[in-house]
């Protein structure tokens, strides 16, 4: 629950009303259509607090818990002054349960099972195929491995620390990529694949493709490839078929692009 603003209450707040005429996201208040500012509170978004009562946000109906927390969540159902997952059926209709295998409804929320990991899109897509605390997490090198994580970022190593993740272990994983064919990303860092050399990088098709041939490197990202001269821009197919012929150092790394006028 939470008190609006003062600004909002002016007058009497208790003569405010929902009126379909003032459209959405607005409400009445002394014969004027003003915003409604609980529908765009926080909690609202968290909560399902969305109608004003008195002075505070609350949870009023099923209609508030369906602005949000329905469809994201399965907090469909208004249980005393809350919205709640109270039936598998709608925690199974949410993206909590596509994306994060939440399908069953428990104690008014929707946590993860057993079984619920394995069929969720994260197991196949991230390793996230075992079930710890009520969440899916990643445990396995086994379900990395089968993940495409693994053979297109040699990230085929489950790292079990906290909630998990697939990870590159060894400059092998890297090395059997498609990454490494690709982009040059050929040696293990910190759980990644990066470019390893200016002659990895002018192995891959990326060079040849995209003129990426030399190594660029920043403080706070990992190491890739990059066209290092414009002469590796005019090698490259990009410069035949999009006339991107010049290496632009640009906010972000540099890349192939279209030459000004007259320096082709």
């Amino acid at each position: 629950m939470v008190v609006v603003g003062a600004g909002y209450l002016v007058g009497n707040a208790l003569a405010q009303q929902p009126d379909p005429t003032c459209g959405p996201g607005r409400v009445r208040l002394r014969g004027r259509c003003v915003e409604d500012e609980c529908r765009r509170s926080d909690e609202c978004e968290h909560a399902g607090q969305c109608t004003l009562r008195g002075l505070d946000c609350v949870a009023a109906s099923v209609d508030d818990c369906r602005v949000r927390l329905c469809a994201r969540d399965g907090r469909c159902s208004l249980v005393g002054d809350e919205c709640a997952a109270t039936t598998d059926e709608e925690c199974r209709g949410s993206q909590a349960c596509r994306l994060y295998g939440r399908c069953v409804a428990h104690e008014g929320r929707c946590v993860a099972t057993a079984e619920s990991c394995r069929a969720s899109p994260r197991c196949p897509a991230e390793g996230r195929c075992a079930f710890e605390r009520g969440q899916c997490v990643v445990r396995r090198d086994e379900d990395c491995r089968a993940s495409p994580l693994c053979a297109s970022e040699g990230r085929c190593s489950a790292e079990p620390r906290g909630d998990g993740r697939c990870v590159a272990a060894s400059d092998r994983m890297c090395a059997g990529s498609a990454g490494c064919r690709e982009r040059g990303a050929c040696v293990a860092r910190n759980g990644y694949c990066e470019a390893s050399s200016a002659r990895a990088c002018a192995r891959s098709s990326g060079c040849r493709e995209r003129g990426d041939c030399g190594v660029s490197s920043g403080t706070f990202e990992r190491s890739r490839c990059a066209p290092a001269t414009t002469e590796h821009c005019r090698r490259s197919r990009v410069c035949e078929s999009e006339r991107r012929c010049c290496r632009n150092a640009r906010y972000g790394g540099p890349t192939c692009d279209v030459c000004p006028d007259g320096d082709e």
